[in-house]
C-alpha cells in the first residue's frame, strides 16, 4: 500500500511550474494588497498633514484675534469696574480722609493780610477741609481718561479702523452692563459652604448673566473686525468649503447650536452664510459633550479630534483652545510638559526648595495682612508704619532667598554658561569656515585667471578648478548662513529644554502678578520669544519683576507707580488694573501655591487663562477623493503588472521546468550507477552552475570509488599486517586475543603478539597521531623496525623503544609521533614486563573479578631525541597468577563518543571489564566492541570508514592454569 501511494503521489501533485506560477499568483497579490494599503496610507497622512498645515495659520489667526476681541472687552469693562470703584470708593473713604482748618479764600481775610502787613492785630477766618489720605485716594477722572484714550488707540490699532465716538459709547455701555454685574458677584466670592442655597442659586444665574453679556460686547466688538479678518484669512489661502473654525467660550451649553460664537468663519463668506442658515448638527452632539467635558476637566493643554459623518460626507473635529497672556500660559505648558515626560530630577530639586519657603512666606504673608488691617483702621499709610515696613522687608528677603536658593538647586546658571559657550563655539567654527572658505575663492579665482592665460597659449581646460570653487562657494553661504542663525541666538537659551523650563519655573509667578497687575494693552504673541532668544530680554524680565514688586513693598501708593527716570514702566502698553494692595494679596497667593503639584499654581494658571476653545471642522471629502482617484489608477495599474506576471512565470517556469527534467533524468542515471553520464551546463543562470557541480560531482564520484577500491585494498594489506594467529608457545599456558576497527579504514593504531622462543610473547601496541594512509604508512614502518629489533639476541625493552625512536625522530616530520606500548611475558613465571612511551594506562583484572589501571607514562616516540626521551620510560613489571587477565588499548575505546558528544570513559571500561570476569580473552573483546557499538550507535563489524571519533586497537592476554 505504501508503494503505491509513493507512486500515486508524484503523478497527483502539483509540479514545479504550477506551484511556481501559483507563488507567484500569491506573492503578487500580496504586493497588491500591501502596495494599496501603504499607498492608502501614506496619501492619508500627506493628507492629514496638508489639512494641518492649512488648519495652522488660520487657527492661529483666530485664536490670536479671538484673544485680543477679549484683550479690548476686559479693557472696556475695566475701565467701568474703575468708574464703579471710583464713586464706591469715594462714600467707602471718606471716614479715611483728613479734617484740617484752613483760612478760607475770602475778601475779608484779604484785607487782614493788609492790615497785618502794617503791624495790626487781626482775627482770620477759618472753615473745616477734607484731605486724601493713603487709603482714600484711588484712580482720578483724569487717570481714566488717559486710560481710554489708549484703551481707543488699541481698538482703531486692532480694527485697523477709526472707531467713532457712538460706536465707543455703545461699546462702552455694553461693557458697563458686564462690569456692574461683576460687581454684584463680588459679594458672593467666600467659601462654598458658607453660602446658602438661594445665595448659590443667585450667583449661578449671576454668572451666566455675565456670560450672555459678555457675549454681546464681543459680538458688537466683531461687526467692525469682520472685513480686517476676511482680508487676513483670504491672504493666508483659507478655503471656506473645506475648513470652518467656530469659537465659544467657557459658558456652559446643553446644545452648542445654542451657545453664542465668538467667532464663526462661515459667517464671513457667503456661500458658508447660505449653509449656516439651514444648519444641521454638525457632529453628534453626545460627542460635543464629552469633548467639551473633557476639555474642561483640567487637561486643557491636550488639544483632541474626532471623525464623524456629516451629510454623507466624512469630517474631522479639532478643538484647540484659546489662551490670554501668552506669556504665564507658554511658561506653565513648559512645565507641564516637562513633568508629563518625567525625565531628571529637576522637578524635584525645585520642589524641595519650593516647598521649604511656601511656609515661611505664608506666615510672613499673614503677619503683614494682619498689620495691614490695624492701619487701615488706624488710616496709617503703611510705608510710614516701622513694623510694616521691616514685616515686608522680610517677606522680600525670604522671596529673594528663595529664588536665588532655586536657581542654584536647579544649577541654571552652570547651564547656561555651558550652553551658551557651546553656542559662541559654533559661532567661532562658522566663522573660520566662512574665512577659509573665502581664502580659498580667492585662490581659486587667482588659478582660474592663469588657467585663461595658458589656455589661450596651449588649448588646457579648467573644468576641476570651476568644479572646486563652486564647491568652496556653497561652504561659503552655508558657513555664512550658519552665523546668521547663530547669531540671532548667541545669547539665547531657547532650543535647551532644562534651560526653558527653569526659566519657567523661576519666572511663572512674577509673570503672573504682571499679567494681574497691567492690563496689556499691546500683543503678547511673542511676548516670551525675547527672553529665549537674548540675554537683554531676560534683563529685562528681571528688572520688570524687580520693579514690580518693589512697588508692592516700598508701598508708598495704591495707584501711583513710579518709575525711575530714563526706564521703562512694566506696566508700558497698557495701564494698572489693580490696587497695590490687590496685588499684594495676588502675590501672597502666587507665593504660597506649590508649582509643580498635580493642583499645583502651574496647572491653576493655565485653566485661569483659558478663555474659550475653537474647534476646527475640516471637510476631508474633496481629499479623500483625490486619494480614491490615485488609488484606483494605482490598482488598475498593478494589476495590468500582475497579469503580466504571472504569465512571464508561467512561460519562464516552463523553460526552467524542462531543464531541471533534464538534470532529474541523469541524476537517476547516476543513482543507478552510471558514472560515465554528463549534465547540460549550458548557458551561465543557476541552472547552468547547477549543471557544471554536478558534472563535477560526477567526477568526485568517480575519484571517490577508485579510491574507495584503493582504501579497500590497504585495508586488506593492514589486516595482513596484524597477527593472524596467536604463538605457538602460549598453548595451555595462555589465551591472547586483538580486536581492530580503523575510523578511515585504515589507520595508525597497531597491535601484536609475537612468540618469542618457548617461554616468552611479546606484546606490542601503538597509536600514531591523526588517521588514514599516512598514519598507517608510519604504522607499518614501525612494525617492521620493531620485528627486526625482535630479532636480535639480547632483548632489552627499552633498547628497542630507544630505537624506535631514533629512527621515528629522523625519518618523520615534527607533527608525527606515536604513543607506544611493549610487553615482554614470562609463560613460566606469569611475570609481565612493560615498558610506555606515552599510551594509555593498560587494564588489569585478578581472577577475583577485580579490575585496576596499572602504572603508564612516558614520551611518544618521535617526539624528542633519545637524550630526553630516555629519562621519561621506565620498565614496570606485573605478575598474572592463573585466571588474571590483561587488557591494554588505543584511546579510541576510552574516548569513543555517542550522539551528546559524552565519551565512553575510563570507569566504564573498568566497570565493563569487572562484569566479563572469567570470560575468555576473545569473549571480553567481543563485549567491549558491542559495548562500544551501543555507546556510540555505529556498526563496528562493517568494512570500510566509520563514524568513530577514533581507531580502536585492543589486546587481551589472560593467563591459564588453575584458579
Amino acid at each position: 500500500m505504501k508503494n503505491l501511494w509513493q507512486r500515486i503521489l508524484p503523478a497527483i501533485s502539483p509540479g514545479i511550474r504550477l506551484k511556481l506560477t501559483f507563488f507567484t499568483l500569491f506573492f503578487v497579490s500580496a504586493l497588491l494588497v500591501l502596495s494599496f494599503l501603504l499607498s492608502y496610507i501614506t496619501q492619508k497622512n500627506e493628507l492629514s498633514k496638508s489639512l494641518d498645515n492649512e488648519v495652522k495659520v488660520p487657527l492661529n489667526m483666530v485664536a490670536h484675534n479671538v484673544g485680543e476681541l477679549h484683550r479690548i472687552a476686559d479693557g472696556l469693562i475695566q475701565i467701568e469696574i474703575f468708574n464703579l470703584r471710583r464713586k464706591q470708593s469715594a462714600e467707602k473713604a471718606r471716614r479715611f480722609k483728613k479734617t484740617v482748618m484752613v483760612k478760607e479764600q475770602t475778601i475779608g481775610n484779604r484785607w487782614r493780610n493788609l492790615v497785618k502787613t502794617f503791624g495790626g492785630n487781626v482775627k482770620y477766618t477759618y472753615e473745616a477741609q477734607r484731605f486724601d489720605t493713603y487709603f482714600s485716594s484711588y484712580l482720578t477722572e483724569k487717570n481714566l481718561k488717559e486710560f481710554e484714550t489708549l484703551l481707543k488707540s488699541f481698538i482703531d490699532f486692532t480694527l485697523n479702523t477709526t472707531v467713532s465716538a457712538k460706536q465707543f459709547n455703545s461699546l462702552r455701555a455694553a461693557a458697563a452692563r458686564v462690569a456692574e454685574i461683576e460687581q454684584r458677584l463680588e459679594a458672593y466670592k467666600k467659601a462654598e459652604d458658607q453660602k446658602s442655597e438661594a445665595e448659590k442659586k443667585e450667583e449661578k444665574r449671576l454668572q451666566s448673566l455675565v456670560s450672555t453679556r459678555r457675549g454681546q460686547l464681543i459680538d458688537l466688538l466683531r461687526k467692525p473686525f469682520e472685513p480686517l479678518f476676511v482680508s487676513r484669512l483670504e491672504q493666508a489661502s483659507f478655503r471656506p468649503g473645506t475648513i470652518r473654525i467656530l469659537s465659544y467660550g467657557n459658558e456652559d451649553y446643553k446644545d452648542y447650536r445654542q451657545a453664542p460664537r465668538m467667532l464663526d468663519t462661515a459667517s464671513f463668506f457667503r456661500q458658508m452664510a447660505r449653509e449656516r442658515k439651514q444648519e444641521e448638527a454638525l457632529f453628534p452632539q453626545e460627542s460635543f459633550r464629552a469633548y467639551r467635558e473633557a476639555f474642561f476637566s483640567g487637561e486643557q493643554n491636550a488639544a483632541q479630534s474626532a471623525e464623524f459623518t456629516y451629510r454623507s460626507q466624512p469630517h474631522e473635529a479639532r478643538f484647540s483652545p484659546i489662551y490670554v497672556n501668552r506669556p504665564v500660559v507658554e511658561r506653565a505648558r513648559k512645565i507641564l510638559a516637562y513633568q508629563a515626560k518625567g525625565s531628571g530630577d529637576l522637578l524635584e530639586k525645585f520642589a524641595a526648595v519650593d516647598q521649604k519657603y511656601i511656609k515661611l512666606l505664608k506666615e510672613a504673608a499673614d503677619r503683614k495682612s494682619e498689620r495691614l488691617k490695624v492701619l487701615r483702621e488706624k488710616s496709617i499709610p503703611p510705608y510710614k508704619d516701622a513694623e510694616f515696613m521691616n514685616l515686608s522687608a522680610e517677606y522680600r528677603k525670604l522671596a529673594e532667598k528663595r529664588d536665588a536658593e532655586l536657581l542654584a538647586a536647579t544649577n541654571y546658571k552652570e547651564l547656561e554658561k555651558a550652553y551658551l559657550d557651546a553656542t559662541a563655539q559654533r559661532l567661532k567654527e562658522a566663522r573660520n569656515s566662512r574665512a577659509a572658505a573665502e581664502k580659498e575663492i580667492k585662490n581659486i579665482e587667482a588659478q582660474l585667471k592663469s588657467a585663461e592665460k595658458k589656455k589661450t597659449e596651449a588649448g588646457q581646460s579648467s573644468e576641476e578648478l570651476e568644479v572646486a570653487l563652486e564647491k568652496q562657494k556653497k561652504n561659503l553661504d552655508d558657513a555664512e548662513r550658519s552665523m546668521q542663525e547663530l547669531a540671532l541666538v548667541e545669547t539665547g537659551i531657547g532650543g535647551n529644554a532644562e534651560l526653558e523650563v527653569i526659566e519657567a519655573l523661576y519666572s511663572l509667578r512674577n509673570a503672573a502678578l504682571l499679567a494681574r497687575t497691567r492690563l496689556s494693552l499691546v500683543s503678547e504673541q511673542s511676548a516670551l520669544d525675547s527672553v529665549l532668544k537674548t540675554a537683554s530680554g531676560r534683563k529685562n524680565r528681571d528688572r520688570e519683576f524687580a520693579m514690580l514688586r518693589q512697588f508692592v513693598y516700598e508701598a508708598r501708593s495704591e495707584t501711583d507707580f513710579k518709575v525711575p527716570r530714563g526706564q521703562v514702566s512694566p506696566l508700558a502698553g497698557g495701564v494698572l488694573a489693580v490696587s497695590r494692595t490687590e496685588a499684594e494679596d495676588y502675590m501672597h497667593d502666587l507665593d504660597t501655591i506649590a508649582i509643580t503639584e498635580q493642583s499645583g499654581l502651574a496647572r491653576l494658571l493655565l485653566r485661569e487663562n483659558v478663555v474659550g476653545f475653537n474647534i476646527s471642522i475640516i471637510n476631508k471629502e474633496e481629499g479623500f477623493e483625490r486619494i480614491r482617484k490615485a488609488t484606483q489608477t494605482l490598482l488598475i495599474f498593478l494589476s495590468i503588472i500582475a497579469v503580466l506576471a504571472i504569465f512571464a512565470a508561467w512561460y519562464f517556469s516552463g523553460v526552467a521546468v524542462r531543464r531541471i527534467a533534464s538534470l532529474s533524468a541523469t541524476s537517476a542515471l547516476v543513482r543507478d550507477g552510471n558514472l560515465k553520464v554528463e549534465f547540460n551546463a549550458k548557458g551561465y543562470d543557476e541552472l547552468a552552475t547547477l549543471g557544471k557541480s554536478l558534472n563535477g560531482m560526477v567526477e568526485g564520484l568517480r575519484e571517490r570509488e577508485e579510491m574507495r577500491g584503493e582504501l579497500m585494498a590497504a585495508e586488506e594489506i593492514q589486516k595482513r599486517l596484524l597477527p593472524s594467529e596467536v604463538p605457538k608457545n602460549l598453548k595451555g599456558r595462555a589465551d591472547i586475543a586483538g580486536f581492530y576497527k580503523a575510523m578511515a579504514g585504515v589507520g595508525g593504531d597497531y597491535f601484536d603478539y609475537i612468540g618469542l622462543g618457548s617461554d616468552f610473547v611479546a606484546i606490542a601496541m601503538g597509536d600514531v597521531s591523526n588517521h588514514g594512509v599516512g598514519p598507517a604508512l608510519v604504522m607499518a614502518m614501525t612494525r617492521s623496525q620493531l620485528h627486526a629489533a625482535l630479532r636480535e639476541k639480547e632483548i632489552s625493552l627499552k633498547q628497542i623503544l630507544l630505537k624506535l625512536n631514533e629512527q621515528l625522530y629522523e625519518e618523520t616530520p615534527a607533527n608525527i609521533f606515536v604513543t607506544f606500548f611493549l610487553a615482554l611475558y614470562n609463560l613460566k613465571t606469569g611475570e609481565l614486563q612493560y615498558v610506555s612511551a606515552g599510551h594509555s594506562k593498560p587494564l588489569f583484572m585478578t581472577a577475583a573479578g577485580k579490575a585496576k589501571y596499572l602504572e603508564a607514562g612516558g614520551m611518544p616516540l618521535g617526539m624528542d631525541d633519545n637524550d630526553f626521551f630516555a629519562t621519561t620510560i621506565e620498565l614496570q613489571k606485573v605478575k598474572l597468577a592463573p585466571g588474571d587477565t590483561f587488557l591494554q588499548y588505543t584511546d579510541g575505546l576510552s574516548e569513543a563518543m555517542n550522539p551528546e558528544r559524552e565519551q565512553f570513559g575510563y570507569e566504564r571500561m573498568q566497570a565493563e571489564l569487572q562484569s566479563l570476569q572469567g570470560q575468555a580473552p576473545d569473549a571480553v573483546l567481543a563485549a567491549l566492541a558491542n559495548a562500544i557499538e551501543k555507546f556510540t550507535g555505529t556498526r563496528l563489524d562493517q568494512p570500510g570508514p566509520s563514524a568513530l571519533s577514533d581507531d580502536i586497537a585492543l589486546v587481551c592476554l589472560k593467563r591459564q592454569g588453575d584458579i
